[in-house]
């Protein structure tokens, strides 16, 4: 296979300046009509002068004569933060450290990155009015690929918007033909840190800090873009409909932390009264850490190697377990779709509970954590642990006893800046352990992931959850976790506002004569399992072979091809949508099961056009139960969590017009497909 992995440099954000919009504007797109362009309003205020001139003076490349002015009158949907003058004049001033800087004696740099940081070009989707805004961060990143926060205080007429927890929107919506500006007291800045440092210039986190540097961890959250990868000529591929599409520009590289602040681990730990010194290092650290150290140790007694940077380190294993591969803003820690209860019109009307399970960092320890987040979770929670009344029938989801509440993740930290030009750290309620009760209860369940979430690069780089339902072509490389042949044609569909059946809204659609790998997450605990791959039927699919094993280049067949073409309804799958007599639909479940086969899970619905509360179950919906994504059993065996597992989906087919869809993926250890209660049907 040939796999174009490029070498991972780290950069900073002033390379970003002279990348992208290499083109100039093309006149052809000038509006021509009397409607009032973003630049027109900005024009027509003079407390937006010195934004305008900057704007006048920008151009995103050596390769461009066009203006960031020009840009913002061509057609388009663009989201304006504006500053207005007194927020640049209070900008330059501090930046020189002087009083009245000239405006004209800016630097291009400075410049460039004022204007980067403040527009939003939405595309083929609307700009965002403060209607739109909802307290995290916007789901679409500026022209400097980083995210705005959004946070709301209240007011004496209406809530008060803040971005970045610094500006303070002023004037909201001015709506323009081709978008909306909002004006702002503060230019809009973001930190250049790579995420532990961030996390060290915190003042409330200074041992989790030291922690990092201490354990070598800080080495490992410093990489930010693949240069390599942009040197390369990824080719293209073809939509669904046949139309070209081609790769990503850029291939980010993100982490996420949940951390604890200072008072919370002197809280739980009963540490030491913490001394800071003037510059807000801890001035007692020998003594602080003593305590930490004899807590891990006696938390994580089998990690006995003295070194905190080598893995097998308690102190490096607490630290470890608070780590992931990706960068995720706040609204996709837990994704919501068309779970049953849940609106996505209204985000905050939360539903049945939704839960990611995630791989933390290390390479030789491979440990999950369960989030989890509903109507009856109070907040985001790691590693909450519950047992659910299903009712008479099976048929319901209500919280019966809470064994373990969880640990809770805060949206904020106290106004500190949380975004990191490489990712996304969040304070914690308490100490994140990997304790007994993780793998042998709080995961001891059926485990679910929407392929999405396997995916570091997709999150990282923004792709999940998006807005609208375009086809976005991934070339061989770009998922370290998928190893595919030039053959492939990868697509991701996101299908978020879409009536599709599909679960989370989205799915990677394969065509081509494809054959590619997949590496699979691993187990909590060793065990015997079953695990499940979500599979489509329809005429336009084809047949494919699964293997499974542990060595990428040794796979075993499992059973013979699955033929994707087959009729759900007809008798080699034996698919009954559940109606009102549960007798029947338990005994469907059953029959399907000796085929092979699973219905799809009540969890999720149909959801409406209107983006109200779906009304109908998947395993039930008359419109949509011919494409149902059903559950194929792939694989029943035993597995360990030290063990890297593999699938290999390869085309039997000649046929490069048939496709292979991931959705998502389930393990099912013996305690729920064969223990004493039936596993349930949620």
């Amino acid at each position: 296979m040939r796999v174009c992995r490029g070498v991972l440099v780290v950069i900073m954000v002033m390379t970003l300046f002279f990348v992208s919009c290499s083109d100039n504007v093309d006149e052809s797109d000038m509006y021509t009509f009397t409607g009032k362009t973003v630049v027109d309003v900005l024009n027509e205020k003079p407390e937006y002068s010195y934004y305008v001139a900057i704007l006048n003076k920008v151009r995103f490349s050596e390769k461009t004569q066009s203006t960031a002015a020009q840009l913002l009158s061509t057609r388009g949907n663009y989201t304006v933060f504006a500053p207005n003058n007194n927020a640049i004049q209070q900008y330059l001033d501090s930046i020189n450290n002087t009083t009245n800087y000239d405006i004209d004696q800016i630097s291009d740099s400075l410049a460039l990155s004022i204007v980067r940081n403040s527009i939003i070009d939405s595309g083929d989707n609307n700009a965002f009015f403060s209607t739109d805004f909802i307290s995290g961060v916007l789901d679409q990143t500026n022209l400097d690929d980083r995210f705005i926060t959004v946070g709301f205080e209240a007011g004496e007429a209406s809530s008060v918007i803040f971005l970045n927890n610094k500006s303070r929107v002023l004037t909201r919506d001015l709506e323009a033909s081709n978008g909306v500006v909002h004006t702002i007291d503060r230019v809009l800045d973001f930190s250049n840190s790579n995420l532990a440092e961030l996390i060290k210039q915190t003042p409330n986190l200074q041992i989790f800090g030291q922690l990092l540097t201490l354990t070598g961890w800080e080495d490992s959250l410093t990489l930010y873009r693949d240069l390599e990868y942009e040197k390369l000529d990824h080719g293209s591929g073809f939509s669904t409909s046949g139309e070209v599409i081609y790769a990503p520009e850029h291939r980010y590289i993100g982490y996420t932390a949940f951390v604890e602040t200072d008072s919370v681990l002197a809280l739980y730990w009963q540490l030491p009264e913490i001394v800071y010194n003037s510059n807000g290092s801890i001035a007692n650290w020998t003594q602080i850490y003593k305590e930490i150290k004899e807590k891990c140790e006696r938390l994580y007694p089998e990690a006995r190697n003295g070194n905190p940077k080598n893995e097998d380190n308690a102190v490096n294993k607490f630290v470890a377990y608070h780590l992931l591969p990706m960068r995720i803003r706040w609204d996709q820690i837990v994704q919501h779709h068309c779970e049953m209860g849940y609106a996505y019109i209204d985000p905050t009307q939360l539903g049945v509970d939704c839960y990611e399970y995630y791989e933390t960092m290390g390479k030789t320890q491979r440990r999950l954590m369960k989030i989890t987040e509903g109507a009856q979770s109070d907040g985001k929670r790691i590693n909450r642990k519950v047992v659910y009344d299903y009712g008479p029938n099976g048929d319901q989801l209500n919280v019966k006893s809470v064994l373990r509440p969880g640990v809770e993740i805060y949206e904020g930290n106290s106004g500190y800046n949380q975004q990191a030009l490489n990712g996304f750290y969040y304070t914690i309620s308490e100490p994140l352990v990997y304790d007994d009760g993780v793998p042998n209860s709080v995961l001891n369940e059926r485990l679910r992931w929407d392929f999405s979430s396997l995916l570091p690069e997709l999150i990282t780089n923004n792709f999940r959850k998006i807005k609208d339902s375009k086809n976005y072509y991934f070339p061989a490389g770009y998922f370290d976790r998928v190893k595919m042949r030039d053959e492939c044609n990868y697509k991701y569909i996101s299908y978020y506002y879409a009536t599709i059946e599909n679960y989370q809204g989205d799915e990677h659609n394969i065509s081509g004569q494809y054959d590619f790998v997949v590496e699979l997450p691993p187990v909590p605990f060793r065990g015997t399992y079953e695990f499940r791959l979500s599979v489509a039927h329809y005429s336009a699919l084809g047949m494919a072979q699964i293997y499974i094993g542990t060595s990428p280049d040794k796979l075993h067949a499992c059973g013979l091809p699955i033929d994707l073409r087959l009729d759900v309804f007809g008798s080699a799958i034996g698919y009954q949508l559940d109606g009102p007599d549960w007798d029947l639909n338990r005994q469907n479940d059953k029959e399907m099961r000796n085929r092979g086969y699973m219905k799809p899970p009540q969890h999720d619905g149909i959801k409406t056009p209107q983006g109200t509360v779906p009304v109908e179950s998947m395993r039930s919906s008359v419109s949509k139960g011919p494409y149902a994504r059903l559950r194929y059993i792939v694989y029943t065996g035993t597995l360990d969590p030290t063990q890297h597992l593999y699938m290999r989906v390869k085309n039997v087919l000649e046929n490069t017009a048939a496709s292979f869809e991931l959705d998502y993926l389930e393990y099912a250890p013996k305690s729920v497909y064969a223990g004493a209660e039936a596993e349930d049907i949620w």
